[in-house]
């Protein structure tokens, strides 16, 4: 069995709908291949399976190619953060890849930070 801890992971997507805007992207190394941000307000149930549809179709990426799934758990929205959790783990466990939680709000004092 592979050690899944010590894999290094290069391409993923990541998730984060605890806010009014839903955020999404694939990522691969340090790069962004491609995102999106949708404003959804209180309808991030809807978009978010079509978003991440468009997202990985954009950036050329097929669901095996994938090393993992990073998704936003809060602070924020509690409605928000489920939806977000619920779909990571639903493709990491349909796509056999990992899942990890990342703090939303260090997630974007860190892009702050970096720019």
């Amino acid at each position: 069995m592979e050690d899944l801890q010590k894999k290094p992971r290069q391409r993923f997507l990541a998730l984060d709908t605890s806010t009014a805007v839903m955020a999404a992207s694939v990522m691969e190394g340090h790069a962004l291949l491609e995102e999106r941000n949708e404003r959804a307000e209180r309808n991030h149930s809807v978009h978010v399976v079509p978003v991440m549809e468009q997202l990985l179709e954009a950036s050329g990426t097929q669901p095996g190619q994938l090393d993992g799934i990073a998704v936003g758990i809060g602070p924020g929205s509690y409605t928000g953060i489920r939806i977000a959790v619920t779909a990571a783990k639903t493709l990491a466990w349909a796509w056999d890849i990992p899942v990890s939680g990342v703090s939303s709000l260090q997630a974007l004092a860190w892009g702050g930070w970096h720019s």
